[in-house]
């Protein structure tokens, strides 16, 4: 079996976190003929979905092999390439519509922590299949056992630890930015109020990829199909944990990977936030170094 890490023990001295050889995933070209794969014939709503699977008690849910890049948190949408032969068998095994991300770090270890993915759709291709998926949640995997496919065993679900309804609001409110965020000279309370805004689409958006339950169905009115799947009670429980998830773009794979492994809504946010404090700093010191460089050759 694999070697399991949590995901919320990496170090973050991993400078880089390599793609995994010979697991060709990306995003596809356009095909010159589609056929629809036998995992989505007859309707798509008949099938399970994660919510579904994670209530029927199953604990065994094959894998797909997905570079540490391009690891996908909840909300987050891909369309992937599968042609290799692991990759078909695992994917013609996911019966129920949902599959487990296989992420494996670069000294070979997997991720105990990883991504549950709803199939939204696989078309064939020339070669192997192309396949929409969605991240709809967390899984920790005990167990990984290897045959035609990589299938993991004693999977549960991930979800943030309970807090009561005044912390949940703190969370929403945190995650908002209200008036105790935006004091200070103007410039810093503007930007303050433009990075809050794009938390807020960033957030939508992830929403609005969450109420698609498949390409050719109407959206959901809300995340309540995915309440119990979260751990949550209720929309705005819901879309501050999301809001969380969204804070991470544009973070490292390894920091991606933190924030997967986390339980805790708030802690993800400010570490989400903390990272990005820092890396805007960095990239603040360089231009401050390039521009003292700059003046001082125009000085000579």
């Amino acid at each position: 079996g694999a070697n399991l890490v949590p995901s919320h023990m990496m170090s973050f001295a991993c400078a880089a976190l390599l793609p995994m050889p010979l697991r060709p995933v990306g995003t596809a070209s356009r095909p010159r003929k589609r056929e629809i794969h036998p995992l989505m014939r007859g309707v798509g709503r008949a099938r399970l979905g994660a919510p579904e699977f994670l209530a029927s008690g199953r604990d065994a849910l094959p894998l797909v092999h997905m570079p540490m890049a391009e690891l996908l948190l909840p909300g987050e949408s891909r369309r992937l390439v599968i042609n290799h032969a692991e990759g078909l068998a695992a994917l013609d095994a996911a019966k129920d519509g949902v599959i487990g991300s296989l992420l494996v770090t670069p000294h070979k270890n997997a991720l105990s922590t990883t991504s549950l993915l709803e199939v939204r759709e696989v078309r064939k291709e020339a070669v192997g299949v192309c396949v929409d998926v969605v991240a709809v949640g967390r899984l920790h995997i005990p167990k990984i056992e290897q045959g035609r496919w990589h299938e993991a065993r004693g999977v549960t679900a991930v979800r943030d630890e309970t807090r009561g309804s005044e912390a949940q609001a703190e969370d929403a409110e945190a995650g908002e930015g209200g008036e105790g965020d935006v004091s200070g000279p103007t410039l810093l309370r503007v930007r303050r109020q433009l990075e809050a805004r794009a938390l807020e689409e960033r957030t939508r958006r992830l929403r609005d990829e969450l109420c698609v339950l498949s390409l050719d169905a109407p959206p959901a009115p809300s995340l309540a199909r995915l309440y119990g799947a979260w751990g949550v009670a209720d929309e705005t429980a819901a879309l501050a944990q999301l809001r969380s998830f969204a804070a991470c773009d544009g973070l490292s794979a390894v920091q991606r990977a933190t924030a997967l492994g986390m339980a805790d809504t708030r802690e993800r946010l400010e570490f989400a936030r903390g990272c990005a404090l820092r890396r805007r700093r960095r990239a603040e010191a360089l231009l401050a170094m390039q521009g003292a460089l700059a003046a001082s050759a125009r000085g000579q």
